[in-house]
């Protein structure tokens, strides 16, 4: 057998739907050409079952993505022999019966773990954990066999090419996931890309984004290199801009029309007010940093709350349930629809209200794992995180790490905030972070640029790639039976959809 040939690196990225990703993608594939590094691009070429943003293998979506790619590869300079096009294996998997999306967690194929991201793209799918061959079946299967060509084609390339490196896209997603597990199998070093502060991307070396400790250890370097005389600005700055509703750095949740004047018929004078900030469970819910053996779900700990509270006058808790949540139908919130105790006031989803006028008048905020918790420490509240967030290892919250700490916290009189000086650090991150832009120009789905060109959504080349995809289309009514139960319909064509 031949050795493997040297090259610097190998790009997998399948981004073509998404206008903000694909210029990332561009970002990075410029650089690396500039760098005249000897590597190797891996292109879907729609071999695979379905991706993060095409999840029913709408043909029409893959011959625009890949044209789009094409397009970011020829202003890229890349060189069609760099070019590597995955096929679609027919993996030989026999499944067991998943009782929940636990057990999927662990599924391996040729010894590599494709579990962990399935649960994670199921889970994001649905917007729901209650995953298990009981109610998807079809689907985990489908998810999990895309997943074995992603590993057939990865073996398969690294028998003729041997990188120092991989550079890829997020690492959660199904058709992701797999190429990380192969590396830390092989040793092999990877840096997963995704978005930095605004119009900025970031690498994240041997790491995933979502990684708690990656992130802590960024924001400290960040700050240690910036300049001690504005740094500390910078941060204020992030946190005042977050409560104002501005979006200079981030989306923001604050509707324009938020309101406070229900704010007086939650607070109850003469008792300890509680609020409660909870967030969804969906897309971090398989992170291995952010597990954490607490609690089960969120609901529980309020279930819990409201037992040990029981007839005790003394504390109002209120439930501010996340507007993120307000078009979700999914076990978190059908279970949230049924509450009804005497001592929790709950505000819904789709209410419009000034969430931080609400945590200026309460004496404490419990949240989850909310960024809302950073930001309450940031307004003067004392703050209880039960869970996990980027912010964990700041000194910002009180952490326990068990129901009882928890309840000693909620009981505590006089809770004290950390210092606002301490939120500092995290703000001028989330600010600052990630590498500038050079060669594209964010301008949402049709009008973004790439070396001064507008990056197409359908072009002549799409048209070629869709003649040469439209076999593929059983496999489109396959993934929309397997996710819904039912035949393809003509409506299923405008399900087609390109990302910001």
């Amino acid at each position: 057998m031949n050795k493997p040939q040297d090259i610097d690196v190998m790009i997998y990225a399948l981004t073509g739907l998404s206008s903000l990703q694909i210029g990332l993608t561009g970002e990075v594939v410029k650089r690396i050409v500039n760098e005249g590094k000897d590597y190797r691009i891996v292109k879907c070429d729609s071999a695979l079952y379905n991706c993060h943003f095409n999840q029913f293998h709408n043909v029409i979506a893959c011959a625009s993505c890949q044209s789009r790619m094409s397009f970011i590869h020829e202003k890229s300079g890349v060189q069609v022999g760099n070019i590597l096009k995955m096929v679609r294996t027919k993996p030989d998997i026999k499944f067991p019966f998943f009782e929940n999306y636990k057990e999927v967690l662990d599924f391996e194929y040729r010894d590599i773990n494709i579990g962990r991201g399935v649960a994670s793209s199921l889970i994001s799918h649905y917007r729901n954990y209650n995953l298990s061959s009981h109610n998807r079946k079809e689907y985990i299967e489908f998810e999990l066999r895309k997943s074995a060509i992603v590993v057939d084609n990865f073996l398969s390339f690294l028998k003729k090419f041997s990188p120092k490196e991989f550079i890829i896209f997020n690492g959660r997603f199904s058709e992701i996931h797999p190429l990380i597990e192969i590396c830390k199998q092989k040793n092999i070093s990877f840096s997963t890309i995704e978005s930095g502060a605004k119009n900025k991307f970031e690498y994240y070396p041997n790491n995933l984004p979502h990684s708690i400790d990656n992130r802590n250890e960024k924001m400290h370097l960040l700050w240690k290199k910036a300049d001690p005389n504005n740094r500390e600005a910078i941060g204020h700055d992030w946190f005042k801009k977050k409560r104002q509703g501005d979006e200079t750095y981030e989306r923001s949740f604050k509707s324009d029309g938020a309101k406070n004047d229900l704010i007086p018929d939650l607070i109850e004078k003469g008792k300890e007010n509680v609020l409660i900030l909870n967030s969804s469970e969906d897309e971090l819910k398989v992170i291995k940093e952010w597990q954490h053996g607490f609690y089960e779900n969120q609901n529980d700990v309020i279930v819990e709350l409201m037992k040990k509270y029981k007839g005790n006058n003394n504390y109002n808790f209120i439930l501010r349930i996340h507007p993120n949540l307000k078009a979700v139908k999914n076990q978190q919130t059908q279970e949230l629809a049924t509450f009804n105790f005497p001592n929790l006031k709950i505000i819904k989803a789709d209410v419009s209200l000034d969430t931080y006028s609400l945590i200026d008048q309460v004496d404490k905020v419990l949240v989850f794992g909310s960024l809302t918790g950073i930001e309450s420490t940031y307004w003067g509240k004392p703050t209880v995180l039960f869970g996990k967030s980027f912010y964990y290892h700041l000194d910002v919250v009180h952490k326990p790490t068990n129901y009882a700490e928890l309840f000693e916290l909620i009981d505590q009189k006089e809770l004290k905030p950390f210092p606002q000086e301490n939120c500092l650090i995290y703000g001028h991150y989330f600010a600052t972070y990630g590498h500038d832009l050079k060669w594209f120009v964010p301008r949402g789905k049709s009008e973004s640029l790439f070396m001064g060109e507008k990056i197409p959504v359908f072009n002549v080349n799409a048209g070629i790639n869709l003649f040469k995809y439209i076999g593929s289309f059983p496999l489109w009514n396959k993934a929309i039976k397997a996710a819904y139960k039912r035949k393809f319909n003509m409506s299923d064509i405008l399900r087609y959809r390109m990302y910001n």
